[in-house]
């Protein structure tokens, strides 16, 4: 992909952004920090732990139900129940999250049972702006955002990397964490 033309699209999408798309895309991460840090302290698990079940559920999934999914999971495995059925999900993707769920490991163990860097990048970097909002400086690129940008639902491996670097190249220009751009441009290609 032509890096000028990627980090264009992006400057454009973040320039024409109304005032309220940007403000929420700037909280998006932090709200859903919050949320997993919630969840966690329900169920007595780490953030991690949390961040890690929503960020394997999150694959083709509405972020409402990707919440309610993760809090069913969360539930199950705290009372001891069985893998929850009815999971807005692909079935590899409910494995890791209840795998995650019954581990109590540190936060790479958790990156290594999404997929780690190579196999999951999307699902990679969720779990990183959730666990760590102000520090992460990973793009959770998923289907929303590469129609937005580059104007088809999903990128090889070799292009997720390059429409990463465009949006952090883009966000350090307009002030913004590279999450925080990305959570724009994901708000305005869902038209929220």
């Amino acid at each position: 992909m032509d890096s000028l033309f990627l980090r264009d699209s992006i400057t454009i999408s973040l320039m024409t952004a109304s005032p309220t798309i940007i403000e929420q895309g700037k909280s998006w991460y932090w709200k859903a920090h919050d949320y997993a840090a919630s969840l966690a302290a329900t169920y007595e698990m780490s953030l991690h732990q949390v961040a890690g079940i929503i960020a394997s559920l999150s694959p083709g999934c509405k972020w409402s139900k990707n919440q309610r999914d993760a809090e069913t999971v969360c539930y199950a495995a705290y009372y001891g129940k069985d893998m929850p059925t009815g999971i807005n999900t692909y079935r590899p993707q409910l494995r890791k999250a209840w795998a995650i769920a019954h581990t109590v490991a540190n936060a790479y163990a958790y990156e290594r049972m999404l997929g780690g860097d190579s196999s999951s990048p999307k699902t990679r970097a969720f779990y990183w702006n959730i666990v760590s909002p102000g520090l992460s400086g990973d793009v959770t690129i998923d289907r929303w955002v590469c129609r937005k940008i580059v104007g088809k639902d999903d990128v090889t491996f070799k292009q997720y990397g390059e429409l990463a670097q465009a949006f952090r190249d883009v966000a350090g220009v307009f002030g913004y964490r590279p999450h925080e751009a990305q959570a724009i441009v994901w708000l305005q290609a869902k038209g929220e």
